[in-house]
């Protein structure tokens, strides 16, 4: 206890020390500018009109330099293989797959060796997805609004030839895909845009975008899956039953008033990041503990990457995605509409520096 003790008082003296003489040399205070990450480069720009609305985005480790993205609602079930020029490489569809809206992506385990592609199908800005029918305008009919859902299959393997036209890229089905539905714990729809599964634990975390009632700090719910309870759903075909693990801040500065709209995990399982339209809040876990565990702990992220960090936060950087390169050593963003330019950051070594003192 001595020993943990004193860890924890020099790291705080460290991280006193550390502002003071960033601030004493004129440089940015940690944990409120770029000390921790060095400035974005815009790696492409989306070249089909057919990713409009980016919502998720994902970094293969198994087709390198392929990224995997999705548009928001209003699609068909399909995903897009591209590279960081922003370059379409193919499109795969999920026939008889149903779409209500789509929100986010993650690479998970699944039945087979290699990752599978997790889609979360898992907005809901009416509030009422409840498996009952609700009339709504944009069909002009009674619809019956399903519950929310993941999607998953194996990783394809993704043609290595960058096709000269978009409209020339392969167009490929993916037919064995399975669905796993997912119900809250009372029972309440809510609406939530971000997801990821721990690839170590094959555990699913869900940020639900809207926060608890009442709530002036504005935190949002983390509901939890675990890799058993997705395995019985899909052995079974019943529902997983989520549980609310903590309640995180997941917005900070931002002028906008969404919280949580995307979340990565890296392939270890060390680094969670979560971003709301115009800010990202980094978690770091500690050795063995489950991210449930970290997140009651630590509802507030030990690093925020503020709207300060540049003008590819404030305007070309709003937007709803993100996704982190197998070695995690950075990471990528985009917004939504046609045409839109892909942002890669790269952590600094000050980010390095803290995170090994948090560890």
């Amino acid at each position: 206890m001595k020993t943990r003790t004193c860890r924890i008082h020099c790291h705080a003296a460290g991280v006193i020390f550390l502002g003071f003489c960033l601030v004493a040399l004129g440089m940015p205070e940690p944990g409120r500018t770029s000390a921790w990450v060095k400035p974005a480069v815009e790696t492409g720009k989306l070249n089909s009109a057919e990713l409009s609305e980016s919502s998720g985005l994902i970094v293969s480790r198994q087709n390198p330099g392929v990224l995997w993205i999705h548009n928001d609602s209003g699609d068909r079930a399909r995903v897009f293989a591209i590279n960081e020029k922003g370059q379409l490489l193919a499109e795969y569809s999920l026939p008889g797959a149903g779409a209500v809206d789509w929100e986010e992506i993650s690479f998970g385990p699944g039945p087979g060796t290699g990752d599978y592609i997790y889609i979360g199908d898992i907005g809901d800005n009416g509030l009422n997805r409840d498996g009952r029918a609700h009339y709504t305008k944009k069909i002009k009919r009674d619809e019956v609004r399903a519950f929310p859902a993941f999607f998953r299959f194996a990783e394809p393997k993704v043609p290595k030839e960058t096709p000269s036209d978009p409209p020339q890229a392969p167009r490929r089905e993916i037919r064995d895909w399975e669905r796993i539905e997912l119900r809250y714990p009372d029972d309440k729809p809510y609406n939530c845009e971000a997801f990821t599964i721990d690839r170590t634990t094959g555990d699913a975390l869900l940020f639900v975008k809207n926060h608890v009632a009442g709530d002036p700090e504005k935190f949002g719910r983390v509901f939890l899956a675990t890799a058993r309870q997705i395995e019985i759903a899909s052995n079974t075909k019943t529902p997983v039953r989520l549980k609310l693990v903590a309640k995180v801040r997941t917005n900070k500065d931002s002028t906008k008033p969404a919280l949580a709209t995307a979340a990565d995990l890296s392939a270890d399982g060390r680094i969670l990041m979560v971003k709301n339209i115009q800010e990202v809040f980094v978690w770091v876990r500690h050795g063995t503990e489950s991210w449930a565990e970290r997140l009651r702990q630590e509802p507030d992220a030990p690093f925020h990457l503020p709207i300060a960090i540049g003008d590819t936060f404030t305007q070309p950087g709003i937007g709803e995605a993100i996704g982190l390169t197998p070695d995690s050593r950075s990471f990528y963003t985009i917004k939504e509409g046609k045409h839109v330019p892909i942002w890669r950051w790269e952590f600094t070594d000050a980010f390095w520096a803290w995170m090994a003192e948090i560890h």
